[in-house]
């Protein structure tokens, strides 16, 4: 494994620098507002697997409800509405959801927990015969909920004391509506939300973590930040296009038949 683990720390190091790249073309055009936004949007396009990625979008299920503002969207090939930045996307053309943070601290921890659960409670809509793709540790009743996770340029927040606090703001919270993951650039960490050992493969001494875990990944976390969402994201092979799900079964409107008289 050695030629593999050389070959990651080459990648992550050009991910790296991929992404300092766009931070600094972004930095020296004239957009202006959403440029974090911006920048992890690109970066994603260029490198995970998507339709298109969409900012600062709100997301809507099949039960017509609606989240909070998300900054950046993993839109699929089921995705009905292509808008890329402002609209109104459907849940079920949605891979996963990142929230993005310049500086974070306890303030901005809270508003991405609340966040989190706006599109938590949003519900991804299944026909019989579809295929999940999933960790193979996830329970079949969490298919239905879209992965959320954090990426902080950089933090206020200690490490064991970011770590401490993404234990007590997930407390009160039921599993399936916590944040999936938490990665800070500046500080080099990667936090993992194990739950309660089922949805990811994180072992130590041969038995599944639990709970929120803390990775001291250095300059590998960016790579770590696109590893998770290729491993630990769920992925439908569809057989109709979901947007059928969100048009109501019946409608009232007036209708005149043309019937031909019969023939006497």
């Amino acid at each position: 494994m050695a030629k593999f683990a050389e070959s990651i720390a080459r990648f992550s190091k050009v991910l790296q620098s991929r992404f300092e790249v766009i931070r600094e073309t972004a930095s020296d055009s004239d957009v202006k507002g959403h440029l974090n936004e911006k920048i992890v949007a690109k970066f994603l396009q260029d490198t995970v697997p998507n339709w298109f990625v969409s900012t600062n979008s709100q997301l809507l299920d099949a039960f017509d409800r609606m989240s909070d503002e998300t900054d950046v969207a993993i839109c699929n090939q089921y995705q009905a509405f292509c808008q890329p930045e402002g609209g109104i996307l459907i849940i079920d053309g949605v891979d996963l959801v990142v929230q993005v943070k310049a500086i974070l601290d306890d303030t901005e921890l809270d508003r991405a927990f609340s966040n989190c659960l706006t599109v938590k409670n949003l519900k991804r809509s299944f026909r019989v015969g579809e295929t999940v793709f999933a960790p193979q540790s996830m329970p079949t009743d969490w298919y239905v909920y879209t992965p959320y996770i954090v990426l902080a340029f950089s933090s206020k927040l200690k490490g064991e004391t970011l770590h401490q606090r993404l234990r007590e703001k997930s407390d009160p919270v039921e599993l399936p509506n916590q944040p999936d993951a938490l990665f800070v650039l500046d500080r080099g960490l990667s936090f993992i939300n194990c739950r309660d050992g089922r949805g990811t493969d994180w072992k130590q001494k041969d038995e599944l973590c639990k709970g929120w875990i803390k990775m001291e990944s250095g300059e590998s976390t960016l790579f770590e930040f696109i590893r998770f969402m290729n491993q630990n994201v769920s992925y439908v092979l569809r057989q109709r296009p979901p947007l059928s799900l969100y048009f109501p079964s019946k409608v009232d409107y007036p209708i005149t038949s043309l019937v031909p008289e019969e023939a006497e």
